[in-house]
């Protein structure tokens, strides 16, 4: 069995605009390791290198948390080879 212990994901319509945004922040270039940081697109990788299980990383602001986590929830409701990792900040609250 293979885990990969940490992957970003993003909805579809942000995506894009959130790698580029990566990649300019580190002066990186892109590069198919990287990936589109779609959940489609990540999810062909792990078929590509026989993945099975993957953690989505899902970090997030404060003023996003509770749409990132929800969010990451529900990929994986879909998707049972995806396991959540969602963010927390003490003092927050949980519901």
């Amino acid at each position: 069995m293979i885990i990969d212990g940490h992957a970003h994901t993003y909805p579809d319509s942000a995506a894009g605009r959130v790698v580029h945004s990566f990649l300019d922040f580190h002066h990186m270039e892109p590069t198919d390791s990287v990936g589109t940081g779609t959940v489609d697109d990540l999810r062909q990788k792990m078929k590509q290198s026989r993945t099975d299980f993957t953690v989505l990383a899902n970090f997030a602001p404060r003023k996003s948390l509770r749409r990132t986590n929800e969010w990451t929830l529900s990929v994986s409701k879909v998707h049972d080879d995806l396991i959540p990792l969602i963010s927390v900040v003490p003092g927050f609250p949980v519901s």
